[in-house]
């Protein structure tokens, strides 16, 4: 999925009630062709949000370039900052 001039594929979404509790994305790349998530946050977050994908409230994680975990924060689908994932998530291992 192209998520602005990012590629991406969605990991994992858990739900709980009538809300969404959170998203989990990957960074496929490849990084020739597409800007990394990292590097376009605020599109990704955005692009998540206008698709329906990403709602209020919801957390949002991804495996970056480096399969490393980490939140990107967000407001009603405005990027507000990076947040580190859980300790020693790997990839496949996330736990909520």
């Amino acid at each position: 999925m192209k998520a602005g001039k990012s590629h991406i594929e969605i990991v994992h979404a858990v739900k709980g009630g009538q809300l969404d509790h959170y998203l989990v994305i990957r960074d496929i790349g490849p990084w020739t062709e597409y800007m990394s998530v990292t590097n376009n946050a605020e599109d990704v977050v955005q692009s998540l949000w206008n698709f329906g994908l990403l709602r209020h409230g919801m957390r949002l994680f991804y495996y970056d370039s480096a399969n490393t975990l980490d939140e990107l924060l967000h407001e009603d689908g405005v990027f507000t900052g990076f947040k580190p994932g859980p300790p020693g998530a790997a990839w496949g291992d996330f736990d909520e």
